[in-house]
């Protein structure tokens, strides 16, 4: 072994985590040096979890985001939609009667709006949870996680 090496510069193995969220792959990875014990290298492994974790939190908070997005656009839409089929029953001549289609839909109305509604109100509690969840990890560890 030349002198100015020390025997914690020799690297023993490596180790690799990776996770697929949003399209892309985050990937982290390490050296195990031959001087390291159990613990040192279980303490580095999951440091580098707990930034891949970081990242799959905040990739699901976007997720979720647009999601409450897409379904406050739904139940916007459903409204105006009922809006113009109780408008459109009220012009009816006396025995008149909707299209099927617009029956279905004014049956429709109410277990529609109520399962947007509850969607929206379960995203809202997971973006809550996930700022949380991301405010005490930046709380926590520094600002650097995150950018």
């Amino acid at each position: 072994m030349p002198e100015d090496l020390k025997p914690e510069q020799f690297i023993a193995g490596s180790y690799t985590i990776s996770l697929d969220v949003a399209g892309r792959r985050i990937t982290m990875g390490g050296y195990v040096r031959e001087t390291d014990d159990k613990a040192s290298i279980i303490a580095k492994m999951n440091r580098d979890q707990e930034c891949i974790d970081h990242q799959l939190i905040k990739a699901d908070l976007k997720s979720q985001e647009g999601h409450l997005k897409g379904d406050l656009a739904q139940l916007e839409a459903l409204l105006d939609d009922h809006e113009q089929l109780v408008a459109k029953q009220g012009d009816l001549k006396p025995g008149g009667r909707l299209h099927a289609q617009d029956q279905a839909k004014m049956r429709n109305f109410e277990p529609s709006k109520d399962h947007l509604k509850a969607s929206i109100a379960m995203r809202k509690k997971i973006i809550e949870e996930n700022r949380k969840t991301l405010d005490a990890v930046l709380g926590s560890n520094g600002e650097a996680l995150s950018q």
